[in-house]
């Protein structure tokens, strides 16, 4: 601006129009007009510089705030789904019904049938049995035969329930591992305050793993009681028949002891 006032000076003096004190002074009053709206600008610069950092602030605040929420958001939607995956967790087949114990109660199933089989293979020994043959001896030789399988499948069930207990701790040992990654991912997400994820864990998941124990352990209950009733149902038709075995064998043996004498 200096520049061009001087090189505009310099063109009035040589032009000579007016003296040179005038044209000084003409020069004074447009510096001092430039110097003024130099002023202004650099006023109304700085308003704008001042309202963009002000919009600015704002704006990132705003989007300060917005990424708060979101995350937020993101945290509290986490902390629901790993509850939710757990609780979907505790009522899935791999839970409620394991392949381990399936295989195990298959298993039992088929021992059952393979003892039934030689129970029946026993007592078909008495259809055998006529006189002179048939003696209270030889039916109650059938019956220890019987006393023995029932001895044997009963230890037989005895070593089926204890694999199903393994079976049954295999899988309560897995929850528990379960529910210790959920209080950890529950801690990481940060959804909730320490204190109030202690809360959320004894009265959402704490109870849901209890009642699953205790469903669990009532499943086995109820498969050894049937597993006992059946077999000693078996044992005691089968004893029952052997019963009319040996008195009809002691009405047999009472008749030859009367033709010897």
């Amino acid at each position: 601006v200096e520049a061009e006032l001087t090189t505009l000076l310099e063109a009035l003096v040589a032009t000579a129009h007016l003296l040179p004190p005038q044209l000084e002074r003409l020069v004074e009053t447009e510096a001092h007009q430039v110097n003024l709206l130099i002023l202004s600008n650099r006023e109304a610069h700085a308003d704008v510089i001042a309202r963009l950092r002000v919009d600015d602030v704002k704006r990132h605040k705003t989007a300060r705030f917005d990424w708060e929420a979101r995350k937020l958001a993101w945290r509290r939607l986490r902390h629901n789904h790993a509850i939710l995956t757990l609780k979907s967790y505790l009522h899935s087949p791999e839970v409620i019904a394991p392949d381990a114990q399936q295989k195990l109660l298959e298993e039992i199933a088929m021992g059952q049938q393979q003892f039934q089989d030689r129970r029946v293979a026993v007592q078909d020994q008495l259809s055998a049995l006529k006189p002179p043959i048939l003696t209270e001896e030889a039916a109650t030789s059938v019956r220890h035969e019987l006393e023995e399988l029932l001895e044997e499948e009963a230890k037989f069930a005895e070593a089926c329930q204890k694999r199903l207990q393994a079976a049954e701790k295999e899988v309560e040992g897995e929850v528990g591992e379960a529910s210790k990654y959920l209080m950890m991912r529950l801690r990481h997400f940060e959804a909730e305050p320490p204190e109030q994820l202690e809360v959320i864990f004894a009265t959402e998941i704490k109870p849901l793993i209890v009642l699953r124990a205790e469903q669990a352990q009532d499943l086995l209950t109820r498969i050894k009681r049937a597993e006992a009733r059946q077999r000693l149902k078996l044992h005691e038709d089968s004893l029952a028949l052997t019963a009319r075995f040996e008195g009809a064998g002691k009405i047999f043996d009472e008749h030859a002891d009367a033709m010897r004498d």
